[in-house]
């Protein structure tokens, strides 16, 4: 699928003002990291859903590192979307998720972390310091 298709079901699905009942927004599961780039200090971030056995990295619209995503969505095109990706504008929408400020060298390690093992204590030991 293409990363219009997806923008377009799920804006579509948020449209008809669908209750999507996600336990995990109301946990605030969705993190936002925010790092600063260069010497202009330019902001950036980049979303993570910090799960229960899993981490996952999302890019709104685009990317989710979930399996469902990448087998669904990527490889086989049966899906325009995850529930990652759902639930990451649901709770944009309702602004329900967290924000962290990290360093850039910090928000590398999560992201290794996450790719290599699937979960990170780095963001773990951030977020309940």
């Amino acid at each position: 699928m293409s990363v219009d298709e997806t923008k377009k079901m799920l804006t579509s699905i948020l449209e008809k003002g669908v209750e999507y009942p996600l336990a995990d927004i109301y946990e605030s599961r969705f993190v936002e990291l925010r790092a600063t780039l260069g010497r202009n200090g330019n902001p950036w971030s980049l979303w993570i859903y910090a799960g229960r056995e899993r981490d996952h990295i999302l890019v709104p619209y685009v990317y989710c590192s979930c399996m469902d995503f990448i087998i669904r969505t990527i490889f086989t095109r049966t899906r325009t979307h995850c529930k990652h990706q759902l639930g990451l504008l649901v709770a944009i929408k309702r602004k329900m998720y967290r924000t962290l400020s990290v360093t850039l060298e910090e928000l590398y390690v999560i992201v290794n972390e996450i790719l290599e093992k699937g979960f990170s204590p780095t963001l773990r030991r951030k977020l309940y310091k």
